[in-house]
């Protein structure tokens, strides 16, 4: 897989890149608007949402925050769903900061006759996985005006 190459406005130098920076310093270059080539959209019922795919997330964590690091912390199961809550933590040269997010999907979709329908796109558990890691990244402010209706 190729590296994805940020644009110069979102890019770090070598320099910045090997200097320690404070989480405010780390977080303020996530807050950036992405550029549109590295955003997907998918339909949801009657909504269009834009999103951020994880392996452009880690590619942006990877410039802006060398050394991140990300684990599930927890796995659940209900009837029809899997819930995964996923840690993200950043480490600055003044502290660590930790988010933890949360995804969900449906294990199994029934259609209009009541059979089993597959999911559409990847498995629940991957995607649950993603939903999750994404959130968190946005807990830290990578892609966080994505999910307010007002500033998309």
């Amino acid at each position: 897989m190729q590296s994805m190459q940020l644009p110069p406005r979102m890019a770090l130098t070598a320099q910045e890149r090997e200097s320690p920076r404070t989480y405010a310093e780390i977080q303020i270059d996530l807050l950036k608007r992405i550029p549109s080539k590295y955003l997907d959209t998918k339909r949801k019922q009657s909504a269009t949402l834009t999103f951020i795919p994880w392996y452009h997330c880690c590619q942006v964590l990877d410039d802006y925050a060398p050394g991140w690091e990300g684990r599930i912390t927890e796995t659940r199961f209900t009837e029809d769903r899997i819930f995964v809550t996923y840690s993200l933590t950043i480490h600055a040269s003044d502290r660590s900061v930790t988010r933890e997010a949360t995804g969900t999907e449906v294990l199994k979709e029934l259609d209009k006759e009541g059979n089993i329908r597959e999911i559409a796109y990847g498995d629940p558990s991957s995607n649950a996985s993603s939903m999750a890691f994404r959130r968190a990244a946005a807990g830290h402010g990578l892609g966080r005006y994505l999910y307010d209706k007002k500033t998309r």
